[in-house]
């Protein structure tokens, strides 16, 4: 009995750890943000650029998505082998922070690259292929030396083979050539005079099958004339005042009266009390989350404008929608009298997955809205 207890015990605090640690790290996913970094720059003339970090847990997890030019040529890593950023005023930025010169001597190429990281390994990377294309190549380099010795060899010992097989070959064939030369003159004449004989059938089933087209030909033309002349002139009135088209109309009518049917029932269903009650609290909870995502540090300027200045306007009152959720060092510089766009944006922010759950569940546990999804099921379906 003591070793059953002992074996249970065991299996208890084993069981217990494994709890433990799934508690541990659904309360580090509730408790612990996900925070993000997000650097861009461009213009009309510049290529775009930009950067998107995000890390968790003191940057044991993280993920980095970054777009813009790189050198073809030349060394693509600066100091540790950290791969270069997008180019922030002439330099490069590295995956350590730390910054290296560009270099000028190698042709650009605007790439889009991502990396995941884990206990600062890599995971998943857009340039693993690369990578592995590189040190195939190397390995290929060497492979070719090796073959190039043995070909040498292997050259050399054909040279002397050739050199006494030549003049065997030339007693050969000479004797070889008298023989064939007999057996081919007899051959050509045989296979003319078969060709001439295949060619008179060919003619004489051509002018067959003319004449057979010619006598089907005529008795059309005659069907086709008794036809017409039986035809009465009612009949003939008849089918000469029908409109065409006519079943196409009613097809095209009877189509856009059931999409015009639909619509109705559409904006009955969603400007019901009860529907607009709904849709009323779902943008409230919309506009909750985007507040608690919305960067809250970091700043930058972006200065665009027009040739016509009505559509400068437009867009300034677009923007001017988002100032709710932009830090409040980001400037937004409408220009109305030139045509102009560039910018530069470094934004921060962070996201707690405990508090959008919480949200996500009282949407998915609320009645109203099962039954609001129901019906726009059923409209859709």
């Amino acid at each position: 009995m003591a070793v059953v207890f002992l074996i249970l015990k065991i299996l208890g605090w084993a069981l217990a750890g494994v709890v433990g640690l799934l508690l541990l790290a659904i309360l580090l996913l509730v408790v612990v943000p996900v925070r993000y970094r997000i650097n861009a720059q461009g213009g009309k003339d510049d290529p775009p650029q930009g950067l998107l970090r995000v890390t968790w847990l003191l940057h044991i997890v993280s993920f980095r998505l970054e777009y813009g030019p790189i050198a073809v040529s030349g060394k693509e890593s600066g100091p540790g082998g950290a791969v270069h950023g997008p180019r922030i005023d002439g330099r490069r930025s590295t995956e350590r922070g730390q910054v290296s010169r560009a270099m000028p001597d190698g042709q650009e190429e605007e790439k889009l690259r991502f990396v995941l990281r884990i206990f600062g390994f890599p995971l998943f990377r857009s340039d693993a292929g690369e990578r592995q294309g590189k040190a195939g190549g190397k390995g290929e380099s060497g492979s070719e030396r090796e073959t190039g010795s043995e070909g040498k060899a292997d050259g050399e010992g054909k040279a002397c083979g050739e050199g006494e097989t030549d003049i065997e070959g030339k007693a050969g064939g000479e004797r070889e050539t008298g023989s064939e030369g007999k057996a081919s003159g007899e051959r050509e004449t045989g296979s003319e005079g078969e060709a001439g004989g295949e060619r008179e059938t060919i003619k004489k089933r051509k002018a067959a099958s003319d004449a057979q087209t010619e006598a089907s030909s005529d008795k059309d033309t005659l069907y086709s004339i008794e036809e017409t002349g039986t035809k009465k002139p009612e009949e003939a009135v008849e089918t000469s005042t029908k409109k065409p088209g006519n079943a196409a109309d009613t097809g095209i009518r009877a189509s856009f009266h059931k999409i015009q049917a639909r619509l109705d029932t559409v904006r009955d269903a969603f400007l019901s009390p009860e529907n607009r009650k709904v849709i009323a609290w779902l943008w409230s909870v919309t506009k909750r989350l985007l507040r608690h995502i919305a960067p809250r540090g970091g700043g930058g300027e972006v200065v665009f404008g027009f040739d016509d200045p009505y559509t400068t306007g437009q867009a300034a009152a677009v923007c001017g929608a988002l100032f709710g959720f932009i830090p409040r060092k980001m400037k937004i510089v409408p220009l109305f009298d030139r045509e102009a766009m560039h910018g530069d944006v470094n934004l921060r922010g962070r996201l707690y997955a405990g508090y959008t759950l919480w949200w996500a569940f009282k949407v998915y546990r609320d009645k109203e809205v099962r039954r609001f999804i129901k019906q726009v099921r059923a409209l859709a379906g």
